[in-house]
């Protein structure tokens, strides 16, 4: 992406001027949301801080916290491979659902932010996609053709290079809150392999919880 890409001083400037026009004026048009169908997602909006989402669909998972659906058949059922004992609980917060496998873990939640913040690098203080984008990690994309999705690693991570790489996603769902996911991997997996786990898990949670859905349904 544009703003992970190496540049001399010069073309750091143009660059910078560039955003600062992008963030002043308005994002391409946005496919319209057909009555009960995703719209396909077009790229074009992906420089842009002015970028607008929807907010008319009720959050994947429950806002007040806990793992709800995510159960220990449903994650069998996207493939997660689970010990005997193993199975989904809710975090001390009562906000985040966190599943341990032998070599990694995952945690999910409905945000308690919009996802404009996470898209425009104000998600909070502790994990801030503007503070960790120097490191090159962060990354607005397009999930699965249907959902605006920011990628972005955590900060203490990838300052110690020894620690377990994380990889965070922040997926538009429609609704007033995104979709939050964590993925944890091992200290050997480099932040590239983390976020593919990370994708993978998202996609496959996604067509389980939002059979269908997308950042902008009708």
């Amino acid at each position: 992406m544009w703003w992970n890409a190496p540049m001399r001083k010069r073309d750091l400037l143009v660059v910078g001027l560039a955003a600062a026009a992008l963030t002043g004026c308005g994002a391409p048009g946005q496919p319209a949301a057909e009555p009960g169908k995703a719209a396909t997602l077009s790229e074009d909006v992906i420089p842009y801080d002015t970028t607008v989402f929807m907010t008319n669909r009720n959050p994947v998972l429950p806002a007040d916290g806990g793992c709800g659906p995510v159960t220990r058949d449903f994650l069998v059922q996207i493939g997660m491979t689970l010990d005997k004992y193993e199975k989904p609980s809710t975090d001390s917060s009562g906000k985040t659902c966190s599943i341990y496998t032998r070599d990694a873990q995952l945690q999910v939640a409905s945000a308690h932010k919009p996802f404009g913040d996470y898209w425009r690098s104000r998600a909070s203080e502790t994990s801030d996609p503007a503070a960790t984008s120097s490191l090159g990690g962060f990354r607005r994309f397009i999930l699965q053709g249907t959902y605006y999705a920011v990628e972005y690693p955590d900060k203490y991570n990838e300052t110690y290079r020894s620690s377990p790489r994380k990889c965070n996603l922040a997926i538009d769902t429609g609704a007033p809150v995104p979709l939050t996911l964590t993925y944890t991997g091992t200290e050997t997996t480099e932040f590239r392999q983390t976020c593919a786990s990370a994708e993978k898990y998202a996609t496959a949670l996604l067509s389980k919880l939002d059979p269908g859905g997308g950042s902008r349904v009708g």
